[in-house]
């Protein structure tokens, strides 16, 4: 007696639909791509990118992209640039914010392709668990795991590199023009996108070989939909400028700016073949030190056996795993050519397809293990999934130490204690995170009213002399120093701090004090005294010292600062010194004394912590040099009494 497939009332149970769909073609890879997505989801970016790790090099710069329909570093990346910017878009009708919704973007790709690639396995021949296995340990590898976490455009490319793959032996299956017509559109979109899609040039070309004459006759239009569309996308590169937009990247609007944008190829600027035996196999360690932070290295090289293990009509079957091999072949080789003497963006980006490759490689071995002995094929499947856990527990937390960090938050902190300044005024950061995540908060989170941001492109010289006040983050002089701020402005400039971070650049010093009254000073008996100073509570609990320098003459010396916390006044040991807080030189170690003029008023604050449970009763603060012989000349310390201790 057969079992009935129906419910009494005619309709299927959820248990057979649920059968139904998971033996459907669409079953497994829409589950891998769902389960990948949960996986990435875990992981996923939702505030202003903060590390700087070369798999988050240009994060902040999309998340600031793509809320404003703008533009992106080289090679432009119009598809992504026009897609993303219209999801992101979307995602805020509905209220989440620009910086998860350029991370959802990533996720969205990612887990297509981790469909897609289980497509791909299926269509190869693979069983349905063990595509889904095979997919699923392409996602935990580290860096499609970090890329589909947050705003980055490789996802994207990876699902080119899936659908190219599919759709090529799809073709070579069938012969179908349809299928031909979709390889040339996918294809010349990828090349376009990313240009590490042309690894897989001679693949395809291998796979559609025998149908040769369907694409002689087809010639014309797959040159059209293929060459000759794709690059059109570039022309929103200049079309946003010229729209105004807020955001672009280069210059596109000339001839000359274009071309550079289209042709810069990232990866292709580190290639270097010059090179001993040394230097190669010193190379070849580091790329595999590199696939072995995917995944684990036995996992890669029983994925790369799993490729020969491709089953099928004999011929067909050694084109098939010659035309795998080519495609993966690549991107094994140009991470090692490109390799520069540091770990970039652009060689983490080239060695992503090979996760991929051992994911469809470890498909094919469990299924052919499966076709032969199928005990064997279960405990090659148990093991492949164990060792997916055990990638997954190792990987995740090199992900979230990328995907989590906020750490950025505190320049973000710093730069609005400046807001809403009394005069028209310019703050400058280093293109690059601080500069992004400036630039987002004041976008995106209303924050530094106020404030004109520029990065280090700016003319300052023409700022200055249009009336606005220039200043600058203070971990900018570790990058630009006061020699270089000279150079740009042709003439010697002064420094004082706005607030604690802050650092204002002028070209003639200050010489009139300012604001209320002193409440403290003392001659310093060096030439140099402290005109002003005050005590006063933080936000976060510190204590802020605040206080004007003067040169009553000439420096002869460079003077070092000096900032003690002390639960005796004077400490009677350095047990009584709570903490402290000295710099080389005034103005967070920026602004030598020798480099002052004599008149000149020089702003600085301190910030001074107290440990937990102390009871400190003053700040005491001076200036100090080291002599010729090594001993230390101290000056006379002033001493601000902390209120409010008990």
């Amino acid at each position: 007696m057969t079992a009935t497939v129906t419910s009494k009332n005619g309709q299927l149970t959820t248990s057979q639909r649920l059968r139904a769909a998971g033996d459907s073609l669409w079953g497994v890879p829409i589950l891998a791509g769902l389960l990948s997505a949960v996986v990435f989801a875990i992981t996923l970016q939702t505030h202003i990118n903060g590390s700087n790790h070369a798999y988050a090099t240009d994060v902040g710069e999309l998340q600031n992209a793509l809320p404003r329909w703008g533009t992106i570093h080289f090679s432009g990346y119009p598809l992504y640039s026009i897609a993303g910017s219209l999801i992101v878009t979307l995602l805020r009708l509905i209220g989440i914010q620009p910086a998860m919704g350029a991370s959802l973007v990533s996720l969205l790709w990612g887990a297509l392709a981790t469909l897609v690639l289980a497509l791909l396995a299926l269509e190869l021949g693979a069983k349905r668990l063990a595509a889904l296995v095979g997919a699923l340990a392409f996602s935990v590898s580290t860096s499609m795991w970090i890329d589909s976490s947050l705003a980055e455009v490789h996802s994207m490319t990876m699902l080119f590199t899936a659908l190219i793959l599919l759709l090529a032996v799809r073709f070579d299956k069938t012969g179908n023009r349809k299928h031909l017509i979709w390889l040339a559109i996918i294809l010349g979109q990828g090349v376009f996108h990313g240009r590490s899609v042309m690894g897989l040039i001679l693949a395809v070309a291998l796979l559609v070989i025998p149908h040769w004459r369907i694409i002689w006759r087809n010639a014309p239009l797959l040159a059209g939909i293929g060459l000759i569309i794709p690059p059109l996308l570039y022309l929103y590169l200049p079309l946003r400028e010229w729209m105004g937009s807020d955001w672009t990247f280069g210059n596109t609007s000339t001839w000359e700016g274009f071309w550079r944008m289209f042709l810069n190829i990232k990866a292709a600027r580190f290639a270097e073949f010059n090179k001993d035996v040394t230097g190669w196999l010193e190379r070849m360690t580091i790329t595999l030190n590199l696939l072995n932070n995917d995944l684990p290295l036995a996992l890669h090289s029983v994925g790369a056996i799993g490729l020969f293990t491709l089953n099928g009509a004999h011929k067909v079957c050694r084109r098939y795993i010659a035309a795998l091999l080519l495609a993966l072949l690549p991107y094994v080789v140009v991470p090692i050519i490109v390799y520069a003497g540091f770990i970039g963006d652009a060689i983490l980006a080239v060695k992503l397809p090979v996760s991929m490759f051992t994911g469809l490689g470890l498909a094919l071995l469990i299924s052919r293990l499966q076709d032969w002995r199928p005990a064997a094929g279960y405990v090659a499947l148990g093991l492949v999934m164990a060792a997916i856990l055990f990638s997954g527990w190792r990987n995740y937390p090199h992900v979230t130490a990328i995907t989590q960090d906020r750490s950025v938050e505190a320049t973000i902190t710093v730069a609005d204690q400046a807001a809403n300044p009394d005069r028209p005024t310019v703050l400058m950061a280093l293109w690059g995170n601080d500069f992004w995540a400036l630039a987002y908060a004041q976008t995106f989170q209303d924050r530094l009213s106020g404030l004109t941001l520029v990065d280090h492109n700016a003319d300052f010289r023409a700022l200055l002399d249009e009336g606005n006040c220039l200043w600058v983050l203070s971990q900018v002089f570790y990058r630009r120093p006061v020699s270089w701020w000279e150079k740009r402005l042709n003439q010697p400039v002064a420094l004082s701090l706005v607030a604690p971070g802050i650092v204002q650049i002028s070209t003639a010093p200050q010489t009139e004090l300012t604001g209320a009254p002193a409440g403290h000073s003392l001659d310093l008996e060096n030439g140099l005294r402290i005109a002003r100073a005050g005590l006063s509570p933080s936000r976060d609990g510190r204590l802020v010292l605040e206080l004007v320098w003067q040169a009553v003459t000439v420096p002869g010396a460079d003077y070092s600062v000096a900032v003690h916390l002390v639960a005796h006044d004077p400490p009677r040991g350095p047990d009584d010194i709570l903490a402290q807080r000295d710099f080389q030189h005034p103005v967070e170690g920026w602004y030598p004394t020798s480099r002052w003029t004599a008149g000149e008023l020089v702003n600085d604050y301190y910030f001074i912590e107290a440990p937990a449970g102390s009871r400190p009763v003053a700040v005491r603060v001076t200036l100090y040099r080291q002599r010729d012989n090594g001993s230390f000349e101290n000056g006379p310390w002033l001493s601000l009494p902390v209120l409010n201790h008990e």
